[in-house]
């Protein structure tokens, strides 16, 4: 039985009267921000007023935004060229940097706070969310002038965005000449790429060479995005003052360098298990001497072992529980 995923849990289609009432709503939120914005960020309101209010209409803002734009992205990675779906992500983009001005006043504001602590053991809904609001007036330390952020935001739409998006385009359409027990065929990317599991030598060696060559085809117009992306990273890193690309990647990730560098030792410490791991594997296929890369993934053995649907959600929270009942709850 052929089964296709379903996102009715989101919404049944781009006509349906809930998405289309949704995205009415994110419109009227949108506007809603703004005007508090506005009143609320120029006047002498209590801060622990301001921000519980931001906070709310957040909140609302994003349970309503975050849905619409799952189901247009998602939408759009099955259908790459859904011309109803891109649609949707650039309007749902455009909103979003209106926004822009309201942030950059709210974390500028909530950065001239003194006495922040204080403020947020005032109340029950600040202390809810005080990794939030501490780590929002810590940006305020890379924020540009007004003018500059919102000109940034807009920009964006038309560079890095725009290209991240014709990136994930000519990828996801790339299509992989192939030659498959002696037939011609051109298949998706995706699905050459899973060949790399196939119980066949020959299928897995002609996958890999069929994909690495199938890059040819677009290796232009993805370094052109990359440059455009990346270019846009170093420029925007230097304008905030960060010292690097990778200082503002981990402050984002809310990672210290300490902490990377001890996951990429831990990595290099572990080095000579794989190697010898694969120098295993290699004589299990038959090699010699290194294992080509295109059996990295090869299967070894006979059994095979299927699971129902059922009995794969089980064996998740099961083997969970070994080691946290929260992580097996939450599965």
């Amino acid at each position: 039985m052929n089964q296709r995923w379903s996102l009715d849990e989101l919404y049944t289609s781009f006509e349906c009267g809930e998405f289309k009432r949704d995205f009415e709503r994110n419109e009227e939120l949108v506007k809603n921000l703004q005007t508090w914005g506005k009143e609320k960020l120029t006047g002498s309101f209590s801060p622990v007023t301001v921000i519980e209010e931001y906070i709310t209409l957040q909140n609302e803002f994003y349970a309503v935004v975050l849905r619409l734009h799952s189901f247009a992205s998602l939408t759009s990675s099955v259908e790459a060229k859904n011309e109803k779906a891109l649609n949707i992500l650039e309007q749902l983009d455009k909103k979003l940097s209106e926004l822009t001005e309201v942030e950059v006043n709210f974390q500028k504001w909530l950065g001239k706070i003194d006495n922040l602590q204080e403020v947020i053991n005032s109340s029950n809904l600040l202390k809810e969310h005080e990794f939030f609001i501490k780590e929002t007036a810590e940006k305020n330390k890379h924020l540009l002038s007004n003018e500059e952020e919102i000109v940034i935001s807009k920009m964006r739409i038309t560079g890095s965005s725009a290209w991240s998006k014709l990136q994930n385009m000519v990828s996801s359409t790339l299509l992989v000449d192939i030659n498959i027990n002696g037939e011609e065929k051109e298949l998706p990317l995706p699905i050459v790429r899973n060949m790399a599991h196939d119980g066949d030598a020959i299928i897995r060696k002609s996958a890999y060479e069929a994909e690495l060559k199938s890059y040819r085809k677009i290796e232009q117009s993805s370094a052109a995005c990359l440059n455009g992306i990346k270019g846009e990273v170093i420029s925007l890193c230097k304008m905030r003052g960060f010292h690097s690309p990778l200082e503002e990647t981990l402050i984002n990730s809310r990672m210290d360098r300490e902490t990377l560098d001890a996951m990429l030792i831990a990595m290099v410490e572990s080095l000579p298990h794989f190697h010898s791991y694969f120098l295993k594997k290699a004589e299990k296929l038959g090699y010699k001497k290194a294992m080509p890369f295109y059996e990295m993934f090869a299967p070894i053995g006979e059994k095979e072992i299927k699971f129902t649907y059922e009995e794969a959600k089980n064996f998740i929270v099961n083997h969970f529980n070994t080691f946290s009942s929260e992580l097996g709850d939450f599965a």
